[in-house]
């Protein structure tokens, strides 16, 4: 992703990023900004609408990175003034010197819409819109939609910043969501697999993550051993500010072998519980991955504060490359209740994961859940994974058609799941359940996946 070009004229200032244009009008009184999606579909999405004048806007710096515009105000606020950034992920962001009322208008009628307290995200097939007010408090928020077009105007404090992000930012990478297939290994007793178990999971998948308990916590760092569920949770290796091995010599058995059997390793780490916080997190990534030989990282979870989440996926995007960043709900889920499965979140954060992955405990949901939250097609246009452990055996089988429809996919988890569910219960997780689900990938989605690649490929 990249700010691909920028004109600036009298009458306007023009920016193409991958996944977007926005043309800024300078010469209009109301200050208008046209949205244009370029990726799933060319089309304008919405006209924004700030009821300013924008007549003395300069660019002031572009990179592949953002594009930065100035509006100054003299005499009192001229080193204030209206800010806009475009950035290379398509998401601009406006911060004003003064009172904003933002009225967005379009006619895209989505087959997908949340709008909460002040923020909104509309998407339909082929890609959308959303906005996202920062800080302060609960804008004030006035909506009308229509069979044919949709209005919504959001009030915003001085100074508050609004982002408004178009998706999809880049280009779905289909060689990839057919070529990775991932495999999750959690356990209490046995945190590092063998060398023959992790052979055998290399015919399921190419990904292996290895989940907290492969690091010391408040109990393993005095030396004490977890004996239950309560141990686990007290343990809390989730939250460590530095991510230290159970034990090094075989978390780098485990890496060789997994190498060995033509398998990357990924391990956890939790930016939303950690101790360290933004650029010490960021840090304990790149640490991570460099000392343990590890290929990127998985996450559990990342902040619930927008500008925060956004801020570390780009870092830890920046520090790890082209290595995998696998991310188990990416971007803050903005609504009143995560398993309703209809909330706002924030694609301009989630296209920093090569994987995303969601529907934890929901066990249940529509089409529309899959194919507009779960999956990321036209969207992030990251791959979508359904977090499906512990989920009853017979809903899989028959979701597994509809995940391949909606361009997202399913992980293989290895029998050792501990849900949350049975941890707060302090009750042993039901295997057999496990061992369906297992059967279940082997028989059905596998073969079904494989299948889809080759029609993909015109085979």
């Amino acid at each position: 992703m990249r700010v691909e070009k920028v004109e600036e004229g009298r009458d306007e200032i023009r920016v193409s990023t991958t996944g977007a244009i926005y043309t800024i009008n300078k010469a209009g009184g109301e200050g208008e900004i046209v949205c244009e999606q370029r990726i799933g579909a060319e089309r304008e999405v919405a006209t924004l609408r700030i009821y300013r004048s924008l007549d003395s806007l300069t660019v002031e710096e572009v990179n592949d990175e953002v594009c930065v515009i100035h509006q100054s105000t003299p005499p009192t606020e001229c080193w204030r003034g209206l800010r806009i950034r475009i950035h290379s992920d398509s998401m601009m962001s406006i911060l004003g010197d003064r009172p904003i009322k933002a009225t967005f208008r379009g006619s895209l009628v989505p087959e997908y819409g949340v709008v909460e307290r002040g923020n909104f995200i509309l998407i339909d097939e082929f890609g959308g819109i959303g906005c996202y007010p920062l800080g302060w408090e609960t804008p004030k928020t006035s909506l009308r939609f229509s069979g044919k077009d949709w209005q919504i105007s959001v009030l915003l404090e001085r100074r508050q910043r609004f982002l408004t992000s178009v998706f999809p930012p880049r280009p779905f990478e289909w060689e990839k969501s057919f070529r990775d297939r991932i495999v999750h290994h959690f356990s209490v007793d046995k945190p590092y697999p063998t060398d023959e178990e992790i052979r055998d999971w290399s015919q399921y998948g190419n990904i292996l993550v290895l989940h907290a308990t492969i690091w010391k916590g408040k109990y393993t760092r005095m030396g004490k051993r977890l004996k239950g569920t309560v141990d686990t949770y007290a343990d809390a290796c989730w939250t460590s500010y530095r991510y230290t091995p159970l034990d090094l010599e075989e978390l780098r058995r485990v890496v060789e072998a997994a190498h060995d059997a033509g398998m990357r390793v990924i391990p956890y780490m939790s930016a939303s519980m950690s101790l360290a916080e933004d650029e010490e997190f960021i840090r304990e990534v790149s640490r991570v991955v460099r000392e343990y030989g590890m290929d990127g990282v998985y996450f559990d979870g990342v902040s619930d504060d927008v500008w925060q989440a956004y801020r570390i996926m780009r870092g830890v995007r920046e520090v790890l490359g082209d290595k995998i960043l696998y991310v188990h709900v990416p971007s803050p889920i903005i609504g009143e209740s995560y398993a309703d499965g209809y909330y706002v979140y924030c694609p301009f954060i989630d296209t920093y994961a090569d994987y995303t992955l969601r529907a934890e405990h929901i066990k249940n949901f529509d089409w529309r859940y899959l194919r507009y939250t779960i999956s990321t097609y036209n969207i992030s246009n990251s791959i979508g994974f359904v977090c499906n452990y512990n989920y009853p055996p017979e809903f899989v089988s028959g979701i597994v058609d509809q995940v391949l429809k909606a361009n997202a996919r399913l992980p293989y988890w290895t029998g050792r799941w501990v849900s949350g569910e049975f941890l707060r219960e302090e009750r042993p997780p039901d295997l057999r359940i496990e061992e369906e689900l297992q059967e279940i990938m082997r028989r059905e989605y596998f073969p079904k996946l494989s299948e889809a690649e080759k029609r993909w490929r015109g085979e």
